[in-house]
């Protein structure tokens, strides 16, 4: 009887052990608060090799976390980093399960290649109105080539905007698209009435729709195609990026077609409703 209640007491003290075990969004906040060492050999795998973690961040960043997703065996946790000015950086940490049914924190991801797009956005913010003018102005060169970057106050107030909505961090996007709904579906709507959704190269021409092309610039969408990484029946509203690191915005009409997150492609696929989701790639 002593040796039955000893095997019980070690079983309920095993499962006790594994309920312990931290899940993805209390692992993140382990590694992510200063002062604390995380076991690597026990919650790290793959290519991220334990760094950033919270002591490598400066004390004027403050982190904080949303578990964006979680299966059986991968997880997703957003990690918004906000300085001491209120400017915030979005950054995501990916896990997977093992088979000791442990978490461990595999790669680490932020939109990248964004540098480019900062110093654009603060050489546009930094122009007086003045400045613009005399740039939209601009005469070409002794060999005729046409030097400017923007060709009329519209063209550069899109290139402001569009530059900042690329940096914004995710709740800002969000609130973007809530407060423009109604024109995002009626882009939507329109686009798919003139056969976007029929092309065989995954665009259309914007030719004869520039009632359309303009809705869009007019909060800051760069392009509308339909998504062929995920599927051809998702709608795509890219606001720009670099090379394949881009943010934007998508219509999937079926949930079967929302696209998986992952350290290698869709870095951020993230739920607004009705169909919309904000997405990162990668």
């Amino acid at each position: 009887m002593k040796r039955v209640c000893i095997i019980i007491t070690l079983s309920i003290f095993i499962i006790n052990c594994k309920a312990q075990e931290p899940g993805p969004l209390a692992l993140t906040k382990k590694i992510f608060s200063r002062g604390s060492s995380t076991d690597s050999s026990k919650y790290i795998t793959g290519e991220y090799k334990a760094h950033p973690n919270g002591n490598d961040l400066p004390h004027s960043i403050k982190p904080s976390f949303r578990l964006l997703d979680e299966d059986a065996i991968s997880a997703v946790v957003n990690i918004t980093l906000t300085d001491s000015t209120g400017q915030q950086l979005d950054t995501y940490l990916y896990f997977i399960k093992d088979k000791s049914n442990v978490w461990k924190a595999s790669a680490f991801r932020a939109l990248a290649m964004t540098g480019i797009i900062g110093a654009v956005n603060q050489q546009l913010k930094s122009l007086s109105g003045a400045q613009v003018d005399s740039i939209i102005h601009l005469p070409p060169d002794k060999n005729g080539i046409d030097h400017r970057d923007f060709k009329t106050r519209d063209e550069y107030n899109f290139m402001l905007g569009n530059t900042t909505l690329v940096l914004a961090p995710d709740d800002t996007l969000i609130a973007h698209f809530k407060k423009n709904k109604a024109l995002f579906n009626s882009i939507k709507d329109g686009l798919i009435a003139k056969g976007i959704m029929k092309t065989t190269d995954g665009t259309i021409s914007m030719k004869d729709i520039d009632n359309i092309k303009a809705q869009m610039h007019s909060i800051f969408i760069d392009e509308v195609m339909p998504d062929n990484e995920s599927s051809t029946n998702n709608l795509k509203f890219m606001i720009g990026g670099v090379l394949d690191n881009t943010v934007g915005y998508m219509y999937i009409k079926d949930k079967n077609d929302v696209p998986g997150m992952s350290s290698s492609l869709f870095i951020l696929v993230r739920k607004i409703g009705d169909g919309w989701y904000l997405f990162k790639t990668t």
